[in-house]
């Protein structure tokens, strides 16, 4: 899922931050994502990043009218694109992991993600990333709030 930034002239830190955001659902196969389908409508997401020195973490949150499946495969094309790959995945019961590696500035960018479906309209992503001597943790909380309004 995708948070409003624009990563382009900002710190590492935050290109972490927008990879992170960008690989959540994006464990792949051939049959498809693993990921199973989520409705679609207005989504509440909350993101904490707690990177080691930074101080306390501040939790980001949005609100918007999605269709989470259908971004989550718009960012796995993106994150392809850049050249990253999926190095592993796995599924078992409500519960999906992998890992990712993407090369950012010469150097490669390691994510693992573990999510928790919790239903069609709920979900939680526990992620982890490693860049150089950089680690950061997050925990993402994803719930739908209902139907998107009509344009006015």
């Amino acid at each position: 899922m995708r948070f409003p930034s624009d990563v382009s002239g900002q710190g590492v830190g935050r290109v972490l931050f927008a990879l992170a955001a960008a690989a959540v659902g994006l464990a792949d196969t051939a049959e498809g994502p693993l990921v199973p389908p989520l409705r679609q409508g207005l989504w509440s997401y909350e993101r904490v990043a707690e990177t080691p020195g930074r101080g306390m973490p501040r939790p980001v949150s949005v609100r918007k009218c999605i269709d989470p499946t259908a971004d989550m495969k718009k960012n796995l094309a993106e994150l392809k694109a850049r050249g990253c790959t999926v190095a592993s995945s796995g599924h078992q019961g409500n519960e999906y992991s992998w890992s990712i590696e993407c090369s950012v500035n010469g150097s490669t960018v390691q994510m693992s993600s573990l999510v928790i479906v919790e239903s069609p309209t709920a979900f939680r992503e526990e992620m982890s990333s490693q860049w150089r001597d950089q680690s950061t943790k997050s925990i993402l909380s994803a719930h739908r709030l209902g139907d998107c309004s009509a344009p006015r």
